[in-house]
């Protein structure tokens, strides 16, 4: 964008900063910004910057210091540049940006990138004055490396830094992305490469000074106390207000340990008191769904070690078929996965496996519910409302017979401590129900959503009910609510799903951050755009009256294909508050088979997502996946995905037979794999 006419802006006198950040000023509003000096785009020197850093010893910009050419502006800085009256700011550059909402700033440093001596860096930096800035620079200080710094207030700090050999780095990027819901910056750095999934972090800093609307952003470099003169290559520059995408931090993984077969219907958890330990848990054709496939990351999602769930932990016969898991964590950090399995006829057990060592081992199971057929267990845990010092443990299933949704709580008082389930209690009115979902609250509010008919093709509606009362005096529901209508039924068949269809997958989760929106609920589900259609899409509603009332509906998927989304995973940060939605997505399909995963991050309390962004790096499609796990036939890519969202990590979960990652045992366009992606949202 060319930018000419704008003054620099009268300056303040300059103070004595850290060496690592130069003194700023005043300035005016301006937009986004995106430079990358092959041409005269204005502003200084032709650089689209519009403004200097002054002082009082110099309040005009030495243009002999900043060469353009080649596609690169050059920044040289000599020795003095902070020193007092020498203090001429020639080597820091700003624009206006609105950092009042999320943002994010980047640059990408060329070679040479000769630092050498203590104090000498670039950089970029982001702030509002000399005394409220965060910088994120390569440089020299007892060695190369990254190092993130902060002033708030006149008071400064070095937030963190990370050890880095220049030696063959031809390019590095650095990325500053700002969240506003806990005023956090969060910093990266990459070296030769373009790729998302290539981006490190160097740590976070929080500091509210910084989100203003009277916000600037540049490009800095520091030489101070040295007679060597430093000359920093920068080869792009942006600024960018509003909604911050998240980053990558690692993914695709494929977390089936090499295990052949198919792994479908799997969902993944983060373990609160140790955000590396990662678990995901599937049905596992490869047992022929005798036993619950379990993988485990001890080092957040990096690599993976797989196990299982069979007649060791739950004591019932090797043989019977073992499937639908899902698991979720206690604040103590115990791990509960709950399941199907077929004891005999008409009865179909759901099982809950217990595991105080993060899931390396699982010693004993218990029985939530049996003597009855039942279907589409969900497991939740939180606070009892009754007795906030102990954790309740639900699981919701269907009971095929009745045709309602029922529930059953046990609670743990601490870490490998556990009551036995206590009776379910009926939770819907009328038959039909199923596909139920428990959430619990901050306060131990009980929300339960579910979609009544279980079948048919559409249309269908979402129906909720809720106990706010606890354990003491008994479960208790009221009258069902109908939250929505959807054409999505409970058997709706599209062209990725062909032979197990879809249904609406109603979910809920609350908010348990410390937030302003603690307590919000959000209920995420399919609709489509004319029944049968095949066009269905991911919406997300939220509720801050314990579904009383709901707001109006925001469409999480930003194509406008027309294709098929489905199997969506719905996750909230309970250190952040921020929501994550991840689901298989057919918009780049031309016959509307074929499926990558996508994922959308809310920053404020999902009244809007960010731009969808893709996890997987291939293709997958059903067809060739065919599976048989216990004799049920063709499960397509399964009945749901998974999401866990904790400590600003978003990671999902999923079936793929690209074989992207090079290591699928029955090799490409086959058998499923469990594909799990990290990112930081």
């Amino acid at each position: 964008m060319k930018r000419t006419g704008h003054s620099i802006v009268t300056p303040v006198q300059a103070v004595a900063a850290h060496p690592w950040c130069e003194p700023l000023e005043d300035r005016r509003l301006m937009a986004n910004t995106a430079l990358d000096f092959s041409t005269n785009v204005g502003g200084i020197a032709g650089t689209g910057f519009t403004h200097v850093l002054a002082s009082a010893a110099r309040s005009t910009p030495i243009t002999e210091r900043l060469a353009r050419a080649g596609g690169k502006l050059t920044v040289t800085s000599t020795s003095g540049d902070m020193a007092s009256s020498a203090n001429n700011q020639a080597n820091a550059l700003f624009v206006a940006i609105n950092t009042s909402a999320d943002f994010t700033i980047q640059t990408r440093i060329t070679s040479p990138l000769a630092f050498s001596r203590n104090r000498q860096n670039g950089g970029i930096w982001v702030g509002r004055g000399q005394d409220d800035y965060v910088k994120l620079a390569v440089g020299f200080q007892d060695g190369t490396g990254i190092r993130l710094t902060s002033e708030r207030v006149g008071a400064f700090s070095t937030a963190a830094a990370a050890n880095l050999s220049l030696s063959g780095v031809t390019t590095l990027d650095l990325r500053l992305t700002g969240t506003k819901g806990n005023s956090t910056l969060t910093a990266q750095y990459r070296t030769n490469s373009s790729s998302e999934s290539a981006w490190k972090t160097v740590g976070t800093v929080t500091n509210a000074r910084v989100f203003t609307t009277g916000g600037r952003a540049g490009i800095v470099t520091t030489n101070f106390g040295s007679t060597q003169t430093v000359r920093v290559p920068f080869d792009s520059f942006s600024a960018k207000s509003g909604a911050a995408a998240p980053t990558p931090a690692g993914g695709p993984v494929n977390a089936s340990d090499g295990i052949a077969g198919s792994e479908l219907d799997q969902k993944i958890a983060i373990d609160p008191t140790n955000i590396n330990n990662i678990v995901a848990v599937a049905t596992d054709e490869s047992t022929n769904g005798t036993a619950i496939f379990v993988t485990r990351s001890t080092d957040g999602g990096k690599t993976w070690n797989a196990a299982h769930i069979g007649s060791a932990a739950d004591g019932l016969p090797a043989g019977r078929s073992r499937i639908d898991p899902r698991l979720t964590f206690d604040r103590f950090g115990n791990l509960y996965v709950c399941y199907l399995v077929g004891f005999a006829q008409g009865d179909v057990r759901v099982m809950v496996a217990r595991s105080s060592d993060g899931g390396a081992t699982f010693t004993s199971a218990a029985t939530a519910a049996s003597g009855t057929e039942t279907d589409y267990p969900v497991i939740a845990a939180g606070p009892d409302a009754s007795n906030a010092a102990r954790e309740a443990i639900y699981v919701t299933y269907q009971d095929i017979t009745a045709g309602r949704v029922r529930v059953a709580v046990a609670t743990s008082s601490g870490k490998g401590q556990f009551s036995n389930f206590q009776a379910p209690v009926t939770v819907s009115d009328a038959r039909g129900a199923n596909y139920a979902v428990p959430a619990v609250g901050p306060d131990g509010e009980l929300a339960i959503v579910w979609q009544n008919p279980e079948d048919g093709q559409g249309p269908a509606s979402v129906r909720f009910d809720r106990d706010t009362n606890g354990l003491s005096g008994g479960l208790t529901f009221g009258p069902d609510r109908t939250i929505t209508s959807t054409n999505v039924g409970g058997f709706d068949y599209i062209p990725a799903q062909p032979d197990r269809s879809v249904d609406a997958q109603p979910q809920v989760v609350f908010d348990r951050s410390t937030g302003s929106r603690s307590g919000r609920l959000y209920f995420a589900y399919l609709d489509e755009a004319g029944n049968e259609s095949n066009d269905t899409d991911v919406y997300l509603r939220y509720s801050d009256d314990l579904g009383s009332t709901w707001s109006s509906r925001v469409r999480v998927n930003d194509d406008s294909s027309g294709k098929s989304q489905f199997l969506p995973a719905l996750a909230v940060d309970n250190t952040t508050g921020r929501v994550g939605i991840a689901w298989r997505d057919a918009r780049g399909s031309r016959g509307n088979i074929t499926v990558q995963t996508y994922a959308a991050i809310s920053t404020d309390g999902g009244r809007t997502f960010g731009r969808n962004r893709i996890l997987s790096t291939a293709t997958s499609r059903q067809n060739n996946a065919n599976g048989n796990t216990s004799g049920v036939g063709d499960l397509d890519f399964g009945d749901y995905a998974g999401a866990a969202f904790h400590g600003g990590r978003f990671i999902a979960s999923w079936t793929d037979n690209s074989n992207s990652t090079g290591d699928n045992a029955n090799g490409t366009n086959s058998r499923f794999d469990l594909y799990t992606a990290v990112f930081n949202g």
